[in-house]
């Protein structure tokens, strides 16, 4: 374990300890007094200030990447040289070009890396997926997909959220990584509005990107830092020539309808998610919920390990999350609509085509 912070305490070493057939051997953080306290908390034998001394160990398979995303490339460049595969924390990186670094270092060392996108592991985005590759939508036509959540300073002190790019690298690769996934089609061109609404924060805090597929259905994303004060909103809706899938990720509901929604739909979707919502909270699983599905995640990356088959969440997809939210904040910037395939470059656009068709296998049989 890579990164001492709430991410790992709260979400990783749970799930890990949680999971027979796994020891966590060691933790690096540059905080020391973080590192032995966690350390302590898991009953985890050694920490490390550095971290090419913790990598460096023979006995470690699998390296859990919690940190930072401005630090993570000497991180997995090391791991990955030294024949170790790869946990890591949404988003695999900041810009394309460290993206593109990640993935050539994997691919030379034959290492296995994932990213965590733990909404997928969502019950109704499982069956979402499933409704879309039956066949029941028909061709998607449009999707939206809305990221709505708190400024960071509502529960963190952290300040490697605000770079330039801010609301983009925070929760939009969830809501860009299920629209890339629902749509098994490469993204073509990206236009996107936004910036800092209030002009004096220095960082993207809202923003609405459009893409356009290669199949030629169309999608906008919906992402803010300041309109979630009450809490977090994440949807998608995806609209085909055959029928519609209102997806509510965080609240766990799904509807689906052909032709026209009626009261009655209406009515039956909204008293079956304030019954899993009241429970939920009763509970307090509600809560917790988006970090119940890293066990799931973990189990998954291990066994495409052992089989030497590609993650569910492969390097590829991450790349192009990466590449959607980088074509963002320079359509922001400069005003225009950005070609993704100018900024992979043509070998990478085309390997990402080739791998598609990878990836839908490993979907279909995973789900």
């Amino acid at each position: 374990m890579i990164g001492a912070g709430n991410i790992a305490k709260s979400a990783h070493l749970p799930a890990l300890e949680s999971i027979p057939s796994v020891k966590v051997l060691g933790i690096a953080d540059v905080d020391e007094r973080r590192a032995k306290r966690i350390a302590q908390r898991f009953h985890i034998p050694r920490y490390y200030l550095n971290f090419e001394e913790l990598i460096d160990q023979d006995s470690i398979e699998i390296i859990h990447v919690c940190t930072p995303p401005q630090v993570r490339l000497p991180i997995i460049e090391h791991a990955a040289s030294k024949g170790k595969h790869l946990f890591v924390e949404k988003p695999l990186a900041l810009t394309v070009d460290e993206a593109l670094r990640i993935r050539r270092a994997v691919t030379e060392h034959g290492v296995k890396l994932t990213v965590v996108q733990n909404y997928r592991c969502f019950p109704s985005a499982r069956k979402a997926k499933r409704r879309i590759e039956r066949g029941y939508l028909g061709n998607i036509v449009s999707m939206q997909g809305t990221g709505l959540i708190p400024h960071p300073a509502n529960q963190s002190k952290a300040t490697y959220f605000y770079h330039p790019a801010g609301v983009l690298f925070d929760f939009a690769p969830h809501v860009i990584d299920m629209l890339l996934w629902f749509n098994d089609s490469i993204v073509e061109k990206v236009f996107a509005f936004g910036g800092d609404f209030t002009e004096r924060m220095g960082f993207t805090n809202y923003a609405q990107i459009l893409l356009s597929f290669a199949n030629r259905a169309i999608a906008v994303a919906d992402v803010s830092w300041l309109t979630g004060i009450e809490g977090m909103r994440f949807t998608v809706n995806v609209h085909g020539t055959g029928g519609h899938l209102l997806l509510d990720v965080r609240n766990d509901s799904l509807t689906e309808f052909h032709g026209v929604l009626t009261p009655i739909d209406d009515l039956s979707k909204s008293v079956s998610r304030a019954i899993a919502t009241s429970k939920g909270a009763l509970t307090g699983s509600y809560f917790t919920n988006p970090f119940a599905y890293y066990k799931q995640l973990i189990l998954n990356f291990i066994d495409a390990v052992e089989k030497n088959r590609p993650p569910e969440v492969t390097v590829e997809q991450a790349l192009m999350t990466t590449a959607v939210l980088e074509a963002a904040k320079k359509s922001i910037d400069e005003d225009i609509a950005v070609n993704i395939k100018s900024l992979l470059g043509i070998d990478c656009y085309e390997s990402i085509i080739r791998s598609l068709g990878e990836e839908r296998i490993v979907s279909q049989t995973h789900l």
